[in-house]
């Protein structure tokens, strides 16, 4: 613990004070380096995750994050057992192989979704809708509900 500001830093030799300095100067480059990166990024959303934090949803057995809030598109979904939310990508999971299966809205080519880190199946991709009224969900994420957990920042 630091009792005094002009202790002697034990690594350098300089008192504490020039430490600290020197710290917050390469801190404030690092931080202008930043705010520039992100006045300049295209996409408002980083900033905001940077900024405040991200709404995350995480595999409820490991935590792993496998997707965020900003990217559902519908919390209407049914599974077999329960709820399912659409989204637009999900992240730090595996696909399984494709097959075809009949759903509630029709038959589709999905291919089962598992947690990268555990292998916990936590929902499903749409590959190939035969619907043409259906065909907006190509390329989709479902996650069931009861397999995921919303975490905040």
């Amino acid at each position: 613990m630091i009792a005094s500001i002009w202790q002697i830093h034990p690594l350098k030799g300089t008192t504490l004070h020039t430490f600290q300095s020197d710290w917050f100067r390469r801190c404030r480059r690092g931080s202008l380096l930043l705010l520039l990166l992100l006045l300049l990024s295209s996409s408002s959303s980083i900033m905001a995750d940077l900024m405040i934090g991200a709404r995350l949803y995480s595999c409820q057995n490991c935590s792993n994050e496998v997707s965020r809030h900003d990217d559902i598109i519908s919390k209407g979904f049914q599974s077999l057992r329960g709820r399912a939310f659409l989204f637009y990508e999900a992240r730090n999971v595996e696909e399984g192989p494709q097959q075809e299966k009949m759903l509630l809205s029709g038959t589709y080519i999905v291919s089962d979704l598992f947690c990268s880190e555990c292998g916990q199946m936590l929902g499903w991709k749409y590959i190939k809708a035969y619907d043409e009224t259906q065909r907006y969900k190509e390329g989709k994420v479902v996650l069931e509900k009861f397999k995921i957990t919303n975490e905040c920042c």
